[in-house]
């Protein structure tokens, strides 16, 4: 029997470092490439029996292979080449089917399997005016009730794929009409005709103070601003404030920090970084400080009440 060595081999030497050193290697690159989605597809069903055959040389090579590393680099295989096979997508919607004006028509998404959303709705609302409205990032969606029937489609999607459904929502009422056409051709004068009396005109009806008094200085503020487009950018703010109001009576936004962003985000969309509304933006902020510190602004309804204030000053500026 051949005498037992003397002393440890140097690791520069030894078959079992060495081919320990060129395993990991190996076991390295195939649990980096699966993790990055680099492996190749051909590859992914093999990168487990890859490993398993890794293991089996080592130990048949070497006298001492390091086999807890090769257990756990064979489980992390498996997982990172299970994972890559996503499920395929499914559009989820629940959520009303009909309302009447007024009503907070909510289409939820939530249930649905899928990483990405995307909602379209037709007939659109005429003006530019929105006719849904995507929340908490697509898994819901605000739909408008305005009198008329709506079909909503949500795109749900993954890495494996998109799938659609439809749902149509039908608001009760009168649906909108067009403006009167051109009026009656009036009737030929006889030889003496009798002048008309003039007609005094209309004075425009004046905003209500409602809760907070706001309505009145938001339209005196938006007339101040002078750009070419002042009333479409009213009726976009007005559009911004409303929806709003809706999320929060509808609950899904709540408490100061999560409305002041939300109307950020809002005011952005409708008119950018344009200087010209700073000087709104700036008495608004300074008027919204003054009910904040009288205590006037304690629940998510009177925040909501104060944004529809805000939208029927905004409107009667357009």
């Amino acid at each position: 029997m051949p005498e037992p060595d003397s002393k440890p081999k140097s690791i520069l030497v030894s078959k079992t470092a060495w081919w320990n050193g060129i395993a990991i290697s190996v076991l390295g690159y195939l649990i980096s490439a699966a993790e990055n989605g680099n492996l190749p597809e051909t590859l992914l069903p093999y990168a487990a029996i890859i490993t398993a055959a890794g293991n089996l040389i080592l130990r048949l090579l070497t006298k001492d292979p390091i086999k807890p590393l090769f257990v756990i680099g064979f489980l992390a295989v498996s997982l990172f080449t299970g994972s890559a096979m996503a499920a395929p997508p499914e559009a989820i919607i629940t959520g009303p089917t009909g309302g009447i004006p007024g009503d907070i028509l909510v289409l939820d998404a939530s249930e649905s399997k899928a990483d990405f959303f995307d909602w379209e709705v037709t007939p659109e609302l005429p003006d530019g005016r929105k006719t849904i409205l995507p929340l908490e990032g697509g898994k819901k969606c605000l739909v408008t009730s305005v009198p008329g029937t709506y079909t909503a489609f949500l795109a749900a999607g993954n890495a494996e794929g998109i799938d659609l459904k439809k749902w149509t929502v039908k608001v009760g009422g009168d649906s909108p009409t067009p403006g009167p056409g051109p009026g009656p051709t009036p009737p030929h004068p006889g030889p003496n005709p009798n002048p008309p009396n003039p007609v005094p005109p209309t004075p425009t009806p004046d905003v209500p103070d409602g809760k907070f008094a706001i309505a009145k200085l938001v339209r005196d503020w938006a007339r101040q601003v002078n750009t070419p487009s002042r009333s479409a950018e009213c009726v976009k703010l007005a559009d911004g404030a409303d929806a709003i109001s809706a999320r929060i009576s509808a609950g899904t936004l709540e408490g100061p920090r999560e409305i002041l962003a939300a109307v950020l985000e809002a005011n952005i969309a409708a008119v950018g970084h344009s200087l010209e509304w700073q000087a709104f933006g700036k008495k608004f902020e300074a008027r919204l400080r003054e009910l904040y510190e009288a205590s006037r602004l304690q629940t998510d309804a009177d925040w909501a009440v104060l944004f529809q204030e805000m939208a029927v000053g905004l409107r009667a500026a357009a």
